[in-house]
């Protein structure tokens, strides 16, 4: 056999394959604009689930000054959407440390033209016209939309949370796909395109059941330069005609791999209740009692405090005063000091 009918031979089977990974990505990307639409279907939904994470790694119990040998939590949340209005909240369930944030509720809501957040624990409000990216009431592993988690645009910005009213606002192109890879078991690994715009060194990969004709990711991979998330998504149920997973289960390793393998983290988010609502009142996504019951208010777009803590009034009270002995001791061992030494050494040429 010459070298001619060897490199035909070669020619002709990566024409055979060819169709075979145009149709696969064809066909996920299909999947996923039927998913997107039904996604975008819902008008009103309401979502409350359980988020648990244990933490191993050193350096980040030394971060967050726990002294145990790992530190465990749990937190419930609540999500109800309608349309771009939205309200979230976060709630202390356990922990195994008293060095933990949220012991209160932590609200946050958007009516559409104002936004408004309330920590439980310092009593403290803040208001501003526009929404914001996200917060601590919202969380980024938000079973709702898990298998859409990739679309986020900045995967590397810990504050920076994928919501549900990002993702049926968003004008997503299919060709997120970068390439696809038949595996075992009658299951295809897809490789994505980063959605990220801020960080370059994101990677995405997503493992679906290749016969399925649903956008129901069974596996999710994020990895970047310094730790890589596996997420499983699990027992996927329906609102309407769209399907998300109730139970999330995630690992964060140290990458690249070690051996053994480093672990960081992990955590388990279970969903308790999903619905539709009929109607949802407006007042839902306005914080009014919060607001009346905040011993401060901020108010970021005019940059001052509506309303403010009698404690905080004597603390910046008590800062005033020392600021200004401050500057008093400053001008008079800059100026006044300077001056006299000036004079005594004058008067001794003299």
């Amino acid at each position: 056999m010459n070298i001619n009918t060897i490199l035909l031979r070669l020619i002709l089977v990566s024409f055979l394959y060819l169709p075979l990974a145009t149709f696969a990505n064809s066909d996920v990307a299909g999947r996923f604009d039927r998913s997107l639409k039904n996604l975008k279907s819902l008008a009103n939904v309401q979502i409350e689930f359980i988020d648990t994470m244990t933490i191993r790694d050193t350096e980040s119990l030394k971060v967050l000054r726990i002294n145990k040998a790992e530190f465990s939590r749990a937190f419930q949340y609540t999500y109800l959407a309608s349309g771009s209005k939205y309200r979230a909240s976060c709630k202390l369930v356990s922990a195994n440390d008293d060095n933990v944030m949220f012991k209160k509720p932590f609200e946050a809501a958007f009516n559409g033209s104002s936004y408004a957040t309330y920590s439980g624990d310092q009593s403290y409000m803040t208001l501003r016209k526009r929404d914001t990216q996200g917060d601590e009431s919202v969380n980024r592993n938000n079973p709702l939309i898990a298998p859409f988690m990739f679309l986020t645009k900045c995967s590397g910005d810990p504050g920076c949370v994928l919501r549900f009213t990002d993702v049926i606002s968003l004008e997503v192109s299919n060709q997120f796909i970068r390439s696809t890879r038949n595996m075992s078991d009658g299951l295809l690994e897809v490789s994505l395109q980063n959605a990220s715009t801020d960080i370059k060194h994101t990677k995405w990969k997503m493992v679906i059941d290749e016969k399925s004709d649903s956008f129901c990711p069974l596996t999710i991979t994020k990895s970047d330069s310094k730790s890589e998330y596996v997420y499983q998504l699990l027992d996927y149920t329906n609102l309407g005609s769209y399907q998300f997973p109730t139970r999330v289960e995630w690992t964060a390793s140290s990458y690249p791999p070690t051996s053994p393998p480093r672990l960081l983290k992990q955590g388990t988010v279970i969903v308790t209740s999903a619905s539709i609502p009929d109607q949802i009142a407006d007042s839902m996504f306005r914080l009014d009692s919060e607001e009346k019951a905040a011993k401060s208010v901020w108010d970021w777009d005019q940059r001052k405090y509506l309303r403010m803590d009698p404690g905080l009034v004597k603390i910046k009270a008590k800062n005033e005063t020392a600021r200004n002995v401050l500057l008093i001791v400053i001008l008079f061992t800059t100026v006044v000091i300077p001056i006299v030494v000036a004079k005594k050494f004058a008067s001794k040429n003299q």
